[in-house]
């Protein structure tokens, strides 16, 4: 019955047997050239990161550049720098509405 049992197992046992003793060795040398990569990965990601930053930063100064220019032009174009509602309503030739009687 012992036999039977493990008949077909043996060689699965030897597989998981040297696959255990040769872990230790596999990672170590995965590791090792797996150092170079990361580091490599880890300097572009650095790299592509702060070209982005320069990049954002460019049209975001650009963007204020342009929103600064059209408020300025914006200013000077308004012939009437008055912006409370009786300025507005009077533009709009509306006439105030009394307060109701109580």
């Amino acid at each position: 019955m012992f036999k039977k049992v493990f008949k077909g197992s043996i060689p699965g046992i030897l597989v998981g047997v040297a696959a255990t003793l040769a872990a230790p060795v596999v990672l170590a040398v995965v590791a090792a050239a797996g150092r170079p990569i990361l580091k490599a990965a880890i300097r572009t990601y650095l790299d592509v990161s702060e070209r982005t930053r320069e990049i954002v930063d460019e049209a975001r100064e650009q963007w204020s550049d342009v929103v600064a220019e059209a408020r300025s032009e914006h200013v000077e174009n308004a012939p009437d720098h008055d912006s409370s509602p009786a300025a507005h309503a009077k533009k709009r030739k509306i006439e105030p509405k009394e307060a109701p009687a109580t």
